[in-house]
Formats: structure tokens, C-alpha cells, sequence
């Protein structure tokens, strides 16, 4: 199954964005292995928000893979991380 989420016109400054805590509420429910976004700051422009998501998504078992990093692990987050 495949689900889509997305804040239109709002910024990836805050995790507050109601398609962002809608895709983090999917993944908590279960069932989901990857999250895929166009680029990693596509998902949070803040260094720790981006950090707090890849070890949240990390001990759920989900990966996040971007289209322009591909599979983001520890180094995409602290060298992408604003």
C-alpha cells in the first residue's frame, strides 16, 4: 500500500505542518517500511527535527529514502541538516 502526504505552501521549517504529523501518525499505526520524499529537506529544514525523525523512523524499522540522496542514513543527517 502505498499512501501520499504533503504540506503544500507550507515550510519544512516546522515539524508542525499537518500532512508531516499525518505521515508520522501512518507510520506510528505500523505497516510501513520506507519513507520516500523528493530530497531530505523536503521532510524538516531543522537539523534536529531531521535527527529526531531518522531516530524515530529508525527504531520503528523504517528507512527514509530520498530520490536525490538515496538511502539517508547518519551522514545525510548531520550534513543536511540545516
Amino acid at each position: 500500500m502505498v499512501e501520499s502526504f504533503a504540506d503544500r505552501a507550507a515550510s519544512a521549517a516546522s515539524a508542525r505542518r499537518p500532512g508531516y504529523q499525518a505521515m508520522l501518525e501512518f507510520v506510528r499505526a505500523g505497516g510501513v517500511d520506507i519513507v520516500l520524499a523528493e530530497r531530505l529537506d523536503r521532510l524538516s529544514r531543522d537539523q534536529k527535527d531531521t535527527a529526531a525523525l531518522f531516530k524515530r523512523l529508525g527504531f520503528l524499522g523504517v528507512r527514509i529514502v530520498t530520490v536525490a540522496e538515496g538511502e539517508i542514513g547518519d551522514l545525510h543527517v548531520g550534513l543536511k541538516g540545516r
